[in-house]
């Protein structure tokens, strides 16, 4: 007879149901620090860890989609996608 594994939240430490399992980056964990401790990146759609979100109030990125994609407002610090950037010897009209 076959024992099944043991699963423990890898942050929590609490048991856990194969139902209630998640896995991200080879770790273990229960649904409820699942979705604290990781995010979805809101231009790739890829799980990122929470703690490396690069991003504010309003958008969380990951850090390929950031360099790629957006940059921060000098005047105001908002980050802003790089098709929205106004430079100062710009020569476009808006």
């Amino acid at each position: 007879m076959k024992t099944k594994e043991k699963l423990i939240c890898s942050s929590c430490g609490r048991a856990l149901t194969e139902e209630n399992a998640k896995e991200f980056d080879g770790l273990i964990m229960c649904k409820s620090c699942f979705n604290t401790n990781t995010i979805m990146c809101d231009c790739c759609g890829n799980r990122i860890w929470s703690k490396d979100v690069q991003g504010d109030d309003n958008i969380s990125l990951c850090n390929r989609c950031y360099d790629n994609y957006y940059t921060n407002c000098e005047g105001c610090n908002r980050i802003i996608h790089n098709d929205d950037a106004c430079y100062e010897n710009d020569d476009s009209e808006y």
